[in-house]
C-alpha cells in the first residue's frame, strides 16, 4: 500500500513538473526564476520519493 502511494505521489509531482517546464518553454516571463526554483524542488521530492 505504501509503495503504491509512493508511486502515485511520484507520477503526480513529475506531472506537475513537466508541467511548470512547459509553461516556462510557452510564457517566459519574470517567474521564470521561481518557477525554475520551484520545478527544482519537484525533480528533489521526486527522487526522495524512490
Amino acid at each position: 500500500m505504501i509503495g503504491f502511494l509512493k508511486a502515485k505521489a511520484r507520477a503526480v509531482v513529475l506531472t506537475a513538473a513537466g508541467v511548470l517546464l512547459a509553461l516556462q518553454i510557452i510564457l517566459p516571463t519574470t517567474l521564470d526564476l521561481l518557477l525554475g526554483l520551484i520545478l527544482l524542488g519537484l525533480v528533489w521530492v521526486a527522487t526522495r520519493l524512490t
